[in-house]
């Protein structure tokens, strides 16, 4: 994927961002799976209002990323990490409670065996590059905020005596 660059000859920092493509995408799954749910003539077993209720918020994070990711915010903010970041977190969560849904909805449905590996596949995917993503903006975080003692020459020290 190219780069694209604006009228000032600057490439845009977010336009190679994930997060503006998965949104939508995920978006436009979890809005039929809710008009699924919410049109079945009976109540549907217990579970069925949990994953109607994880993907309604699922749904509100990637409305939430696709709104971060164009028109006025994304032009006004677009070079500032912070509101990427909230981009990237709205599309990561979402993609957790779209996983979590659907894992529930499989769970009831598995009588084979052979469905608890694809089962383990699907929460690995979902959640497994969330966790490595955060892990990698906790060592950022921590790598930046050593270097911030260094530069200041102040060191945190264990004891205060």
């Amino acid at each position: 994927m190219t780069a694209k660059t604006g009228t000032d000859g600057q490439q845009d920092p977010g336009e190679e961002s994930l997060s503006r493509l998965v949104a939508p995408v995920f978006a436009a799954f979890s809005l039929p799976a809710i008009i699924a749910f919410v049109s079945a003539k009976s109540p549907g077993a217990p579970w069925h209002g949990i994953v109607l209720s994880l993907l309604i918020a699922a749904t509100g994070l990637f409305m939430a990323s696709i709104q971060f990711s164009i028109g006025p915010l994304y032009d006004n903010h677009k070079e500032e990490q912070a509101w990427r970041s909230w981009r990237a977190g709205f599309t990561l969560w979402g993609i957790v409670l779209v996983t979590i849904a659907l894992t529930i909805l499989v769970a009831a449905a598995i009588h084979h065996w052979w469905v608890v590996p694809a089962v383990i596949v699907l929460l690995a995917g979902g959640t497994v590059p969330g966790i490595l993503i955060l892990r990698e903006k906790w060592r950022a975080c921590q790598q930046a905020r050593a270097a911030r003692q260094r530069r200041d020459g102040t060191r945190t020290t264990g004891s205060t005596t």
